[in-house]
């Protein structure tokens, strides 16, 4: 199994390496990817770690966006000049070991010229280069380093898979997704639940949760949280950098649209449990407003897709999910205004404070819409409007009511 090493400023390019992670997993395996060498433990020699890395390794992706060569305040010099520096080390330490690097230009940035670089350093300015745009042509771009990759470790003796590029692509997203699999798995649970009642398995314990397992979830955790201000500060700009006709990139959005979600639901239960007297620890309470949050979520973008196509707009539905589900970073602010109309009342000032969050959601959203349907701000905000509208009478028929039983069978308990 081959091994990847990828190189970065975190500063740099840490809005793009996510994604360039997380494709080559989909393709090679999670185990296949190592991207974070400065995890050092304190008090260990951080060159010692590398090096027992690069060891192992048998490509050095080396990312390298606008600021991989800027100057430092404190030194008026390039941070790749310090003999310190993370990343020189993890370049230098690869060409000394002949360890194939592959530089990875992100929006076209020039690959640094031998004068700008360390001695130590200079033959890596003639290493060819690849360009990763962050707009739409990154998926394309992905797989020619992919293909690029896959005939560097072919040279190097690794026995690839006998199937096309494009069967490896299609056999590693499919990995682990099988219904089989899905059914045999929900049927060992099943299974071992049913020993447990009947006393056939002694002294059970809940296994922990792996290292591993523990690392997948806080890496996960960390590219959801790193997302959420990107979209905040611009909606518009953020969707700019994605494939929004990927099925991949959809699959992304609603894992985001899963964590503001889920965040928004922690950031909703006191005003549950001290105004609507729901027991917020209570899986089935939580599941159904989960599920709640996600169908406004879901009829808010359809709705703007509808009405965006009914004036002439050209984007794409799946298009349109992606781009919304992302924009789901700002329900949480909508949610905030629970809190304002609970100590104020409904009175002036919760209509104020509600007023100005939908303004700022509206500024928000308007330049997304225009962007993604290629159609005017009027008829961008027109749409809005309408699909607000839509949400609303789905609120009245469906979300409401269901709430005010959660809260009559709250009561009766």
């Amino acid at each position: 199994m081959p091994t990847i090493a990828i190189s970065y400023r975190r500063e740099d390019t840490r809005w793009i390496v996510g994604r360039i992670f997380d494709r080559l997993v989909e393709y090679y395996g999670h185990d296949s990817i190592f991207m974070d060498i400065d995890g050092v433990a304190l008090g260990c020699d951080f060159r010692d770690q590398i090096q027992n890395t690069l060891q192992r390794s048998d490509v050095l992706i080396a990312v390298i966006g606008p600021q991989w060569l800027a100057i430092q305040k404190e030194t008026g010099q390039p941070r790749i000049a310090d003999d310190a520096d993370w990343v020189r080390i993890e370049i230098e330490s690869a060409l000394g070991k002949k360890i194939p690097v592959i530089p990875v230009l992100i929006d076209r940035t020039p690959l640094p010229k031998p004068n700008e670089l360390p001695e130590a350093l200079k033959e890596f300015a003639y290493r060819q280069a690849t360009n990763v745009d962050t707009g739409v042509d990154f998926q394309s771009h992905m797989d020619r380093l992919i293909r690029a990759i896959d005939q560097l470790l072919e040279r190097e003796g690794y026995a690839l898979k006998n199937a096309s590029a494009g069967e490896r692509v299609e056999q590693s997203m499919n990995r682990d997704r099988s219904p089989f699999t899905l059914i045999g798995n929900i049927r060992n649970g099943l299974d071992g639940v049913r020993r447990r009642k009947m006393g056939e398995i002694s002294n059970w314990r809940t296994p922990l949760p792996s290292r591993e397992t523990i690392a997948k979830a806080s890496g996960w955790l960390s590219r959801q949280a790193n997302i959420w201000p990107q979209v905040v500060r611009s909606p518009k700009d953020f969707v700019a950098t994605i494939d929004t006709t990927s099925p991949t990139e959809l699959g992304k959005s609603v894992q985001f649209l899963f964590f503001v979600l889920v965040c928004t639901m922690v950031l909703e239960m006191p005003i549950d449990a001290l105004a609507l007297h729901l027991h917020v620890f209570d899986p089935a309470t939580q599941i159904i407003n989960l599920f709640l949050m996600a169908c406004d979520v879901v009829v808010f973008s359809s709705g703007i897709y509808l009405f965006a196509r009914l004036m002439l707009g050209k984007g794409q539905y799946r298009g349109t999910l992606t781009a919304m589900f992302y924009a789901g970073a700002l329900y949480p602010f909508y949610s905030l205004t629970t809190y304002f109309n609970f100590l104020a009342g409904l009175g002036l000032i919760g209509s104020v404070v509600l007023l100005a969050v939908l303004t700022y959601i509206c500024v928000k959203l308007a330049p997304l819409v225009k962007s993604i349907h290629s159609i005017g701000i009027i008829r961008a905000l027109i749409a809005l409007g309408l699909a607000a509208a839509v949400v609303v009478y789905f609120e009245s028929v469906v979300s409401i009511p269901l709430t005010r039983e959660l809260i009559a069978q709250t009561v009766a308990k």
